[in-house]
């Protein structure tokens, strides 16, 4: 059902056209949220989200996401096209802050309901954005991990399609979203003006950075073992999870790879805004003082690794 919303608004992100692509984004957005939750509600499913091999899979797949509470009233949609993917993954959990969420009772019940079909519900420090990472990249260090976010419907392919870009290339981070880093006489663009979405090209490349909600596959030893200093999170890239990893990935030297060179921009759910980490972060600038900051504590330089 996702796909198909995926695979239209995809043939029109291949057209010339700017307006005709916006306009059937938006038509589509709209159906989706409509239809979709609909769709779900109609076509109940008991069956297992996850694989049912007992954990013999090695590496197991993870698919790691977090939330908060003004999220809890549609997550399960985002919930429901993880725990309906083609291929299972070996496990998916939610990552929710024990202060935000300070007994299980305060999980919605749709999503508590979920646990029978393999979800698992996790209680941990408040670590923002960087809760849909931290803790599972930290417990299953050998394994892949696939990031998503709380407010996006995925396509039910996305594991799958994931899974064969890392067989493709597999030292390298695999994506659906990633921006390409630009430069301007040897200097970093702002963030705002970077390749967004790198559009007709994937890569692998040193300067694409994934956008860890849009679904995201990280290998194994993919990323420096500084990406567990918390209090260097805290202190230089607090809202910024997409950052701190890219450069993590960078001290490692692992590049990153689209799966798809064209894809739609992925859709939301209503829940979804401009407010929040992606006004302040995007639109007023702070990812770029984060980036600095890591940057400049990690003598990391991005230019060097233009073609």
């Amino acid at each position: 059902m996702v796909n198909f919303f995926y695979n239209t608004q995809t043939f029109f992100e291949k057209t010339k056209i700017e307006t005709l692509r916006k306009v059937m984004y938006r038509v589509l957005l709209i159906l989706i949220r409509i239809i979709v939750p609909l769709y779900y509600i109609l076509n109940t499913s008991k069956k297992s989200g996850i694989s049912n091999n007992n954990n013999d899979r090695v590496p197991q797949v993870i698919v790691s996401l977090t939330s908060f509470p003004p999220r809890m009233k549609t997550i399960w949609m985002v919930l429901e096209s993880l725990l309906r993917q083609t291929r299972k993954p070996d496990k998916i959990i939610l990552w929710l802050a024990s202060t935000q969420f300070p007994s299980i009772t305060d999980v919605d019940l749709r999503v508590r309901r979920m646990q029978k079909r393999g979800l698992e519900i996790r209680f941990c420090e408040d670590l923002k954005s960087h809760k849909k990472y931290f803790y599972a990249m930290q417990e299953f260090s050998n394994d892949i991990i696939i990031t998503a976010d709380d407010d996006l419907f995925y396509p039910e392919n996305m594991v799958e399609e994931l899974m064969l870009k890392h067989a493709e290339y597999p030292e390298s981070i695999a994506c659906y979203r990633a921006h390409k880093i630009t430069f301007n006489n040897g200097k970093i663009n702002k963030y705002i003006d970077w390749s967004y979405g790198s559009k007709n090209f994937s890569g692998p490349d040193h300067l694409l950075m994934a956008t860890n909600g849009g679904g995201a596959l990280y290998p194994p030893k993919s990323l420096n073992q500084e990406v567990f200093n918390i209090e260097a999170i805290k202190e230089l890239c607090p809202d910024a999870d997409d950052i701190w990893l890219k450069c993590m990935s960078y001290l490692n030297g692992t590049k990153t790879v689209k799966v798809h060179a064209v894809f739609s921009e992925m859709f939301s759910t209503l829940s979804s805004s401009t407010s929040g980490l992606a006004k302040s972060n995007v639109i007023e600038g702070k990812n770029d003082q984060q980036l600095r900051d890591v940057l400049a504590r990690y003598a990391i330089n991005f230019s060097d690794l233009r073609n």
